[in-house]
């Protein structure tokens, strides 16, 4: 059956919305005092997460508190900033061609694409992450510098282990079994090939997900999904996204299934983005957009420098994507 997937006349702009991990306390602290359209954008996310989620983003914004490490609060807050970052960009006359996310990063580029209300979207969002909070602590996760042909023919003996993300075509994370990741690594090691626990609470994106798919896919049968009006490049797929194959098991899958983030990046490249703006807190995903500016001649930006981005250098940022058309900064 063919996709209906459609592709804008031109793309050149792409945005990539930053996963979990990217979080630090008062992250977009210098946004939200500058920029009232940014703090605007927030509150909205804000305030469509409230209904499942006890604690206010704003608070995270305003405080160091060290509960942003907390899957339960990481997840949503980054959901709320990457809305929020890339809602104000909209306003300022950035308008992409084509979006992408990196595992939660896809629930905010799913908003702005028009696939999801927010609303529908902040309740997808903190089902998943109380979800996974509930879940038992004691999973692990394991960056190696390997390509994923590589690993593969290690997991089969780990039935507890799965692939990730495969995030550039050297470097894969892997995620499961604290024991069996062990071992993995020992074997790696007798291979050369270098592997680093990452310091995280669960084993995300690994058959260690699996006991809270069916209550997370009741929430997600609930949700109406509509045609995206800007295309949606996945990472579960690596690939863009056609209106049909978005729905609750889209979501269901999106939890456990490896974020093929190389390969969404390639398909974005294949679909005429020749800018990528990595929308999010701070840097993260950049690192691994800049090496392929030389190879492809793309350039990378970044919606958000830290906690001390400002309003003004969001409008330079987007004096520049807007090719020196004059940006009026929104109220």
């Amino acid at each position: 059956m063919e996709r209906s997937t459609t592709v804008p006349a031109s793309p050149e702009t792409a945005f990539v919305f930053t996963g979990q991990g990217s979080q630090q306390p008062r992250m977009t602290a210098g946004l939200y005092s500058s920029s009232p359209a940014y703090r605007r954008h927030l509150e909205q996310a804000d305030a469509a997460l409230r209904p499942g989620l006890e604690r206010s983003v704003i608070d995270f914004v305003r405080d160091a508190d060290p509960l942003i490490n907390r899957t339960g609060y990481a997840q949503p807050v980054l959901f709320a900033i990457g809305y929020a970052l890339g809602a104000t960009l909209g306003d300022l006359g950035v308008r992409p061609g084509l979006l992408l996310g990196h595992s939660i990063g896809e629930f905010a580029a799913a908003v702005l694409s028009g696939a999801l209300s927010l609303d529908d979207a902040a309740r997808l969002v903190t089902a998943r992450a109380q979800g996974m909070e509930l879940l038992p602590e004691g999973g692990a996760m394991l960056a190696v510098k390997a390509s994923e042909a590589e690993v593969l023919e290690l997991i089969p003996a780990h039935p507890l282990v799965g692939t990730a993300a495969v995030n550039s075509r050297a470097e894969v994370v892997l995620s499961g079994d604290g024991g069996q990741l062990d071992e993995i690594r020992e074997q790696l090691a007798g291979h050369g090939i270098k592997a680093t626990r990452l310091r995280v609470s669960h084993a995300f994106h690994s058959p260690l997900m699996a006991p809270m798919l069916a209550e997370f896919g009741a929430v997600a049968r609930t949700v109406e999904h509509r045609p995206a009006g800007t295309p949606l490049v996945s990472t579960v797929l690596g690939r863009a996204l056609a209106a049909e194959e978005l729905g609750a098991d889209y979501w269901v899958r999106h939890v456990s299934a490896t974020v093929r983030f190389a390969d969404g990046i390639d398909a974005l490249l294949a679909l005429g983005a020749t800018r990528i703006v990595e929308v999010g807190p701070r840097p993260v995903l950049s690192r691994l957009l800049e090496p392929l500016a030389g190879e492809h001649g793309i350039q990378v930006f970044n919606a958000c420098r830290g906690p001390a981005g400002t309003a003004g250098q969001l409008a330079e940022l987007a004096a520049e994507l807007t090719a020196g058309r004059p940006v009026a900064v929104p109220a």
